[in-house]
C-alpha cells in the first residue's frame, strides 16, 4: 500500500506530517500517558502543576508522554514519525534516548518511536517561563491520537477559604487536623478547620508554599487565636479539595465562654510585602461536655422505602451546640441504634459518633412496610456525656405510610404548593392594578395642572 502525505494547519503556519501509517491505526487501543518529571512507566495520567519558571536543562521537564501506537489488531506500530503540538504554557522536547537527555526544542515537534522504551513514542513538556494552562496534542498525520493537559503557576494572587468546622472549645485548644491528608472519613479528629486554596493570576492552583507565609487575623482574641497550623495538603486523600490546597488547624482562647464568637481573616504573605486575604470566617464557642441531646428524622412520615435522614443534636450546659468531638461510647452497644422495623443499615454502629455543628447525621430507606416506626438507642458512658445522660435512652417516632396514603400526601402537598404559588400571583396582580391606578391618578392631576394655565 502506499501511505499518503499530510500537512495540517497549526496556528498561524502549516507542519507537514511524516508520512501516516499505511496500516488502520486504532485510536481505541492506542493509548498516551502523562508522567510527572521524568518517568516513562506510570499507567495512568499524572496531574501536572508545575512552576512556571523556565528550565531547557537536559531532563528538567515537568512532564513525560509516553505514547502506544497500535492497529486494529493490538499489533504495535513503530514505523511512523507522529507529531506533536503545544499551545498554552510549555514547550516540547524529544529525542529516541532516555528522557532525562531530552531539552526544550520547540511547540510543534516531530516524534521517533524511542530506543529506550521499546515500542513507544516518547515526548517531553518543559515550563517555558509562561504561566497557565497547557495542552499537548499528539498526531499521527491528520489524525489525533491525544490531547494532554497540565498547569504552570506563578505567584499566589487569590486565596479563599473553605470552613469545615465552626465551633471552638470554650476551653481553649486546637480545632480541626493538621495533617496533609484529608481522608474525607467523616470523623472530626480527621477533619482540617479550614482548607485554603492558594491560585496565581492565571487561576492556577500554587501548591508547596511555605507554612509561615500564611496567617490569620481574629477579631476577638478571647474566641480564637490568631496563631494557626497550615500543611500543604498532600493531594491523595479523598477529600483534598485540589493541587494549592492547604489544611488550617486553628486554636480557641482559653477561658471563654459558650455562645460568644469572633473572626478569622487568613491570608497570604509574599515575602512579608504583598498579600491576599480571605473573607472573614466567623467561629463560635460551645463545650465538649454533652448535656442534652435530641434525635429527630427530617419528615413527619414516609413513604414506604423512602430515604429518611436522622440527626442526632447534642447541646453543652449553656444550651449551645457542643464543640466537635468524636464520642467513642456514646451508646452503649455496637449496633447503635434499635429499630422497630428491620432497615438496611446499621445505624451510629461501633458506638462512635462524630459530632460536628453540634450535630451528627446519617440516612437510610425506610421499611417497605407501612405502620408505625421507632428508633431507640441507649446512651454509655462516654466521658463528655453528663452522668445524667449516661445509660438514658434516646427515642424518636416516625410512621410509614400506604403507598395509598403517601400519594394522597403529595398530592395534598402539590396542591398546598399551587394554591400558594396562586395567592403570591393574585397579590402581584393587585399591587400592580394598585400601582396602575395611582399613576393614573398622579397624570390626571398633572392634565388639570396643565389645563389650568
Amino acid at each position: 500500500m502506499i501511505a499518503l502525505f499530510t500537512a495540517t494547519a497549526v496556528g498561524m503556519g502549516v507542519f507537514f506530517a511524516a508520512p501516516a501509517s499505511a496500516i488502520t491505526v486504532s485510536i481505541a487501543k492506542s493509548s498516551a500517558v502523562l508522567n510527572l518529571g521524568t518517568g516513562t512507566t506510570a499507567a495512568d495520567d499524572a496531574r501536572i502543576v508545575y512552576p512556571r519558571q523556565a528550565h531547557q536543562e537536559p531532563g528538567s521537564q515537568a512532564a513525560t508522554i509516553v505514547v502506544s501506537l497500535e492497529d486494529d489488531n493490538g499489533n504495535p506500530i513503530t514505523t511512523d514519525v507522529l507529531r506533536a503540538t503545544s499551545s498554552g504554557a510549555g514547550s516540547l522536547g524529544t529525542g529516541t534516548g532516555p528522557a532525562f537527555n531530552f531539552t526544550p526544542t520547540g511547540r510543534n515537534i516531530p516524534i521517533s518511536v524511542s530506543s529506550t522504551v521499546p515500542g513507544k513514542y516518547v515526548l517531553a513538556l518543559f515550563a517555558d517561563g509562561i504561566g497557565g494552562f497547557s495542552s499537548v496534542t499528539i498526531y499521527d498525520g491528520t489524525t489525533v491520537l491525544a490531547t494532554k493537559f497540565a498547569a504552570f503557576y506563578g505567584a499566589v494572587s487569590s486565596l479563599t477559604a473553605i470552613q469545615n468546622l465552626f465551633i471552638v472549645n470554650v476551653a481553649g485548644g486546637t480545632l480541626g487536623s493538621n495533617s496533609v491528608n484529608n481522608p474525607a472519613d467523616g470523623t472530626y479528629v480527621h477533619t482540617p478547620a479550614v482548607v485554603l486554596i492558594a491560585r496565581d493570576a492565571n487561576g492556577v492552583p500554587v501548591p508547596n508554599e511555605p507554612a509561615d507565609q500564611f496567617s490569620a487575623i481574629s477579631s476577638d482574641p478571647s474566641v480564637i487565636s490568631s496563631t494557626i497550623s497550615v500543611v500543604n495538603d498532600d493531594s491523595l486523600g479523598a477529600g483534598s479539595v485540589d493541587y494549592g490546597a492547604y489544611n488550617v488547624q486553628v486554636r480557641g482562647a482559653s477561658g471563654g465562654v459558650s455562645g460568644k464568637s469572633a473572626t478569622l481573616k487568613f491570608r497570604y504573605t509574599d515575602d512579608k510585602v504583598n498579600y491576599v486575604s480571605t473573607t472573614a470566617l466567623k467561629f463560635t464557642t460551645g463545650s465538649t461536655t454533652i448535656a442534652s441531646v435530641s434525635m429527630t428524622f427530617d419528615k413527619d412520615s414516609y413513604a414506604p422505602g423512602e430515604q429518611a435522614i436522622l440527626t442526632l443534636n447534642a447541646f453543652d450546659p449553656s444550651g449551645n451546640p457542643v464543640s466537635g468531638q468524636d464520642s467513642g461510647n456514646f451508646f452503649a452497644t455496637s449496633t447503635g441504634l434499635v429499630t422497630s422495623s428491620p432497615v438496611d443499615k446499621l445505624l451510629f454502629p461501633f458506638t462512635t459518633v462524630t459530632f460536628i455543628h453540634g450535630r451528627s447525621t446519617t440516612s437510610f430507606d425506610m421499611p417497605i412496610t407501612s405502620g408505625a416506626f421507632t428508633l431507640s438507642g441507649l446512651l454509655g458512658n462516654d466521658a463528655n456525656l453528663i452522668p445524667a445522660l449516661q445509660g438514658s435512652r434516646l427515642l424518636a417516632k416516625t410512621s410509614v405510610l400506604t403507598a395509598q396514603a403517601a400519594q394522597f400526601a403529595d398530592a395534598k402537598a402539590s396542591a398546598a404548593a399551587s394554591e400558594l404559588a396562586a395567592n403570591a400571583a393574585f397579590a402581584a396582580v393587585v399591587s400592580l392594578t394598585a400601582l396602575v391606578k395611582h399613576l393614573l391618578e398622579i397624570i390626571a392631576r398633572i392634565q388639570k395642572r396643565l389645563h389650568m394655565k
